[in-house]
């Protein structure tokens, strides 16, 4: 059985990874969370070029403006203890619960997007294989997204985090919203990933009289069922073929 320990009454259902960066000195890793992950993910697409330390500076400071963070021992921090620490004032406690609250979410995301990956997969293609691309499509192309929802929800809320329940709707409209970060077969069997965010179409006319909608098509996608349409802002699509 394992657990959370941000639910320790929780078993969780669905697995996922976290990892951290290797070339951190442990002494400055309070605990090992989705924020470490998204450092270690974005840490692997850095230039070569770069000696360790200026690859990790780099990959922190990507995190750090994904997330709308300021302070790179943020990403290290133990945000769960924080948000209920009453050394600390009203505003850093807020600010802690926010980043307890993308933490969740993208916790939630980790574990949905990665078993809809994973049975993508046939053989002896490993989870932690497939952990691993997933989590390098999640950080290049659907991170803005859970920020953008959790901040609304937050604003909604009159500027405090919502529950539980909250959490499982937004992982669920990330995964509804962005199908281009589960991993493929075809990108199982490669070894890799594509995490090209696409150009939206162009040039849209809509015809009332034949009830048409047409568009310039984007290089390489020339086929109607490369496209996908939504009514509700992002939260769900559908496909134009449908």
């Amino acid at each position: 059985m394992t657990v959370d320990s941000d639910k320790p009454n929780q078993t969780i259902e669905k697995g996922y990874y976290l990892t951290a960066p290797n070339d951190i000195d442990i002494s400055e890793i309070s605990v090992v969370s989705p924020l470490t992950t998204l450092v270690e993910a974005t840490l692997k697409t850095q230039s070569t070029d770069l000696s360790k330390a200026q690859a990790l500076a780099k990959a922190e400071q990507k995190v750090l403006s994904d997330l709308k963070l300021t302070d790179s021992t943020q990403l290290y921090s133990d945000f769960v203890q924080a948000a209920t620490d009453q050394s600390l004032t009203e505003k850093e406690q807020k600010r802690n619960q926010r980043t307890r609250l993308i933490a969740q979410v993208l916790t939630d995301v980790m574990a949905k997007g990665l078993a809809s990956s994973a049975a993508n997969a046939v053989g002896n293609e490993a989870d932690a294989a497939v952990s691993a691309l997933f989590i390098e499509k999640f950080a290049a192309m659907a991170v803005q997204s859970v920020i953008n929802q959790v901040d609304t929800a937050i604003d909604d809320n009159n500027g405090d985090v919502p529950g539980g329940a909250e959490v499982a709707g937004i992982a669920d409209t990330i995964i509804g919203s962005s199908p281009q970060i589960i991993v493929t077969r075809d990108e199982l069997s490669g070894g890799s990933v594509d995490t090209t965010l696409r150009a939206a179409p162009s040039n849209a006319i809509v015809d009332d009289n034949l009830n048409s909608f047409s568009w310039s098509a984007v290089s390489g996608f020339t086929a109607p069922n490369d496209y996908e349409f939504s009514l509700s802002g992002g939260q769900s699509w559908q496909g134009v073929s449908d």
